[in-house]
């Protein structure tokens, strides 16, 4: 995964969908080859109000170790379907795990369990 912070969105004419455009122009972390596209995928993305998007993003195959990335925009966190803000949101609202725990609908937009894994995944990542 190559994550760019440095894009813009394109609306897809006729639907909700975003292309995800980077500005400049990306390297292998393997290697610091050069990447080249070699196609797109779609990504489902679920926000902090509940709402769900769709993003396509490029594939990227660099030109000398021949490794295929995925360029992610900074809204996104690898291989989790909440945005990064989501995320933030569920650590920040679990100050305390031995507190009652209760879910109000401005703090996150899932379960309790799925708030609990995220929590644990993200320290277990710090």
């Amino acid at each position: 995964m190559v994550i760019t912070k440095d894009y813009f969105l394109e609306l897809k004419p006729g639907t909700d969908t975003y292309y995800v455009r980077s500005r400049t122009e990306e390297i292998c972390p393997f290697c610091d080859g050069k990447l080249k596209v070699i196609g797109s995928r779609g990504r489902k993305v679920l926000r902090r109000d509940g709402s769900s998007g769709h993003l396509i993003i490029r594939r990227l195959r660099c030109g000398s170790c021949r490794h295929i990335h995925h360029e992610l925009p900074d809204i996104l966190v690898p291989y989790k379907r909440y945005d990064a803000e989501t995320i933030e949101n569920v650590v920040i609202s679990f100050s305390d795990i031995n507190k009652s725990i209760e879910k109000t609908s401005s703090d996150y937009p899932c379960e309790v369990s799925t708030a609990m894994r995220l929590r644990a995944w993200f320290f277990l990542c710090a």
